[in-house]
């Protein structure tokens, strides 16, 4: 006869981010190029500990999108926090 394990783990503070520890927010981001509209909106948190992939195809804002967060291009309009640091439009 065997006896079936019935441990369950809990996820650890190091592996399960807090709420309140958000390292990168975006908030109702708007990027235009004159008429062409990029983003329309976009609006992103992402916990420390958290890993992000951006997926799109070519063209779709993405490199757009990163080069807001960093800092080298400025968006039309929302707001991009980084590190509790507001990144101005």
């Amino acid at each position: 006869m065997t006896t079936a394990d019935t441990t369950t783990t809990t996820p650890t503070e190091s592996s399960a981010p807090a709420r309140g520890d958000v390292v990168i927010e975006v908030h109702d981001l708007v990027k235009r190029y004159g008429k062409a509209v990029v983003h329309d909106g976009v609006n992103l948190d992402v916990y420390r500990g958290e890993v992000l992939s951006i997926v799109g195809g070519s063209g779709s804002g993405k490199t757009v999108l990163l080069r807001q967060i960093v800092g080298l291009e400025r968006p039309t309009s929302g707001s991009i926090r980084v590190l509790a640091k507001i990144r101005p439009a």
